[in-house]
């Protein structure tokens, strides 16, 4: 599930659309480091490469809530 995904169905069950921040995480901060280099073209038909870089494709989603 992409953030964007995840953002229309939270917002679906009633959290303010404007609560949520998401934030996408594998170009600017990859955890995979130099690891995936030289695996081959970069293609979605590179499965090993693909595989590799999996890890990366994440998003941190934050619900900011009210302090009482």
């Amino acid at each position: 599930m992409d953030g964007s995904v995840f953002f229309k169905m939270v917002v679906s069950k009633g959290v303010e659309a404007n609560r949520i921040y998401t934030e996408g995480k594998g170009e600017t901060q990859p955890v995979t480091g130099d690891s995936c280099k030289n695996m081959g073209k970069e293609h979605r038909s590179n499965k090993k490469l693909v595989d590799c870089l999996q890890p990366d494709r994440r998003v941190e989603i934050e619900i900011i809530g009210t302090q009482k």
